[in-house]
């Protein structure tokens, strides 16, 4: 199964009630969220805001992999939160 050209979900469930959003955003709002220059990043994740951001300018295949990159770092991030971090 490949997730080319399928869209990328609006929320993940991490269990334990956590739960990030995703969102597909301009790259020039890329760029304000990171306060960075525009072509830096394709996406973020926000542990404060519990979401994702990608760029919405990508192939669905960049969109996937900047999924899976971001949602690796929000997996560690909540472990961390919900064992007492961050």
């Amino acid at each position: 199964m490949t997730n080319r050209g399928t869209r990328l979900p609006r929320r993940v469930n991490l269990g334990r009630g956590y739960s990030v959003a995703v969102r597909l955003v301009s790259k020039a709002d890329l760029a304000v969220i990171l306060n960075e220059d525009e072509d830096a990043s394709a996406g973020a994740w926000d542990a404060d805001q519990n979401t994702i951001f990608i760029r919405r300018d990508l192939t669905a295949k960049q969109r996937w992999e900047t999924y899976w990159h971001e949602l690796v770092h929000a997996i560690h991030d909540v472990a961390l939160r919900d064992q007492g971090g961050i």
